[in-house]
């Protein structure tokens, strides 16, 4: 028979309630968002999480942050395994390390859904580089995203990057 005290009762009490549950969900690579696509949910104000993902060819580590209510950043650390260095002789896999930035949009009225302007590894190797504008609405309980994205997460020349009047290194 397993004996169990009310102590070990109140840390296993402890632990599991101590853990914050978000209301927002992380994709696989983009911070916030489902799957591999972005979304407008941001975190709140004060988070802080890291987050490991591994598909293939990619392992990714994800410390991402919310400074303010508006604002949410990650630095993440990936690790590319079909994709190896040119000079390595121990056959290494190729390493990305880069910064993410998002920023809501103001809401000038409450029934506008959440829009956010967002950049992937722009401070990184660009391997993984991505921009992209999202817009999310809350339908009774259903989230929808609609947005149009560049670099990862776009087509080929498809459509210009607005971004590209900033620097060449967002140019389709």
């Amino acid at each position: 028979m397993i004996d169990i005290s009310l102590k070990d009762l109140k840390l296993f009490a402890l632990i599991i309630f101590s853990f914050h549950v978000s209301a927002t969900s992380s994709s696989l690579s983009h911070g916030s968002g489902l799957v591999n696509m972005p979304s407008a949910k941001l975190n709140s104000e004060g988070y802080i999480s890291f987050n490991y993902s591994s598909f293939y060819p990619y392992q990714q580590y994800r410390f991402n942050f919310s400074p303010y209510d508006s604002v949410e950043a990650s630095l993440f650390y990936t690790d590319i395994n079909s994709y190896r260095y040119d000079f390595s002789v121990l056959n290494q896999s190729y390493k990305d390390k880069g910064f993410a930035f998002r920023w809501r949009l103001p809401k000038f009225l409450k029934s506008m859904p959440d829009t956010v302007i967002g950049f992937e590894d722009f401070a990184g190797t660009g391997i993984t580089s991505s921009e992209f504008i999202a817009s999310t609405i809350n339908l009774k309980q259903t989230d929808v995203t609609l947005g149009l994205g560049w670099g990862r997460l776009g087509s080929k020349d498809t459509i210009k990057n607005p971004f590209s009047i900033l620097s060449k290194k967002f140019k389709n």
